[in-house]
């Protein structure tokens, strides 16, 4: 059995540009989508597609309601209370869309948020987050504002919300793409004394230990990752991929190494850095991957190709290269024909569509405000 994908001129970095920058870290690609890009992003993590009212069958949560309870459990029991939250790098809304309407599920509380708000520094991502319009639990609007993380200070002075009013902030996958001293900065203005902040990403793609022939079908993954986008590898895509043990927080941990902003007002002694699934073994305890959102993780590969189609280093090198572009000669392209092949071969078929199991390993930064 290959360990490593056979030789073949698609599957190597000949022909194709590489960007000229290498490594900043804000993110220079969300920030630029057009509408259809965002809407294709909403569509893609969630099967959603606006502009539609909020119903009962609403499209698939954004993340694992697991994650999401537990986020929540780690406010509550440390006194956090439920009356503002803030989606911040909301992108097309969904993080804020399943907190506002999950949370008295989840944290079995009857009157869930009473104010929820979802800000992104892009214009078209947020435009599709009004488009859809979601409603919190207790029916009312979800507040959207275009602003980036770096100017949260704008809610107090543009948007009336007062300092020191917010009591969860949540990051998904974004906060690698932010100025950290600027966000710990503004975040200490907004956060009530006793708020949390809840920093979340994903890293890593993985096969479920179970697939047909794992090893090669986990070797072609690695290897678009690790190789055949390194070069469209930006800071903030390592921090992620890091699981963020080098995030910058506001202050030294005692419990963690990440470097210091020096940013007074939070509780160095309760910020914690969780991980679940690292290197893409599954913990003890679970069969799923904790970043399965449904379906236990299965996927096509059409499926598996739209998602990937909306990350960050795909799209940077789609930009780069557009004649390559969704060809036979394009690297996601390339990738899932060469997972076809081996999972054909491992099952003796020719299935018209091919099934998978995938997941990602998750990792959880939780910082708590001063309560004093």
């Amino acid at each position: 059995m290959e360990s490593t994908p056979r030789t073949d001129p698609t599957l190597t970095n000949e022909g194709a540009q590489a960007p000229t920058t290498s490594s900043v870290t804000r993110d220079p690609t969300f920030l630029r989508y057009t509408l259809t890009e965002a809407q294709a992003y909403l569509r893609n993590r969630t099967n959603a597609t606006p502009p539609t009212s909020t119903t009962d069958s609403d499209p698939r949560p954004a993340y694992n309601p697991a994650l999401y309870a537990h986020i929540l459990h780690r406010h509550i029991s440390s006194g956090g209370q439920l009356g503002t939250l803030l989606d911040v790098g909301c992108g097309p809304g969904g993080i804020a869309r399943d907190l506002a309407r999950l949370t008295p599920k989840l944290a079995d509380s009857e009157g869930g948020w009473k104010e929820v708000w979802g800000i992104d520094g892009s214009s078209a991502m947020t435009g599709v987050a009004k488009r859809v319009r979601w409603k919190t639990a207790n029916g009312g609007d979800i507040k959207w504002a275009c602003l980036g993380a770096e100017d949260l200070d704008q809610l107090i002075i543009d948007h009336g919300v007062k300092e020191g009013s917010v009591d969860l902030i949540v990051v998904g996958m974004a906060a690698h793409w932010f100025d950290m001293p600027l966000f710990w900065e503004h975040t200490a203005r907004l956060l009530r004394p006793g708020g949390t902040v809840a920093l979340f990403t994903r890293g890593g793609l993985y096969c479920h230990p179970t697939t047909p022939s794992a090893t090669q079908v986990q070797a072609h993954l690695t290897h678009l990752e690790e190789t055949l986008l390194a070069p469209y590898r930006l800071y903030g895509n390592t921090l992620s991929s890091n699981l963020y043990r080098d995030l910058p927080l506001p202050h030294r941990s005692p419990n963690l190494t990440s470097p210091s902003c020096d940013i007074d007002g939070f509780d160095a002694d309760a910020t914690t850095l969780e991980t679940w699934d690292k290197d893409g073994i599954i913990d003890s305890g679970r069969e799923d991957f904790f970043s399965t959102v449904a379906d236990d993780g299965w996927t096509t590969l059409s499926g598996l190709k739209a998602h990937l189609g909306s990350a960050s280093m795909v799209t940077r090198y789609r930009a780069a290269n557009p004649r390559l572009a969704r060809t036979e000669q394009d690297y996601v392209e390339s990738t899932m024909r060469r997972i076809r092949e081996t999972l054909n071969d491992a099952s003796g078929s020719e299935d018209a569509e091919v099934w998978l199991r995938v997941g990602a390993a998750t990792a959880l930064v939780t910082v708590k405000r001063s309560a004093t």
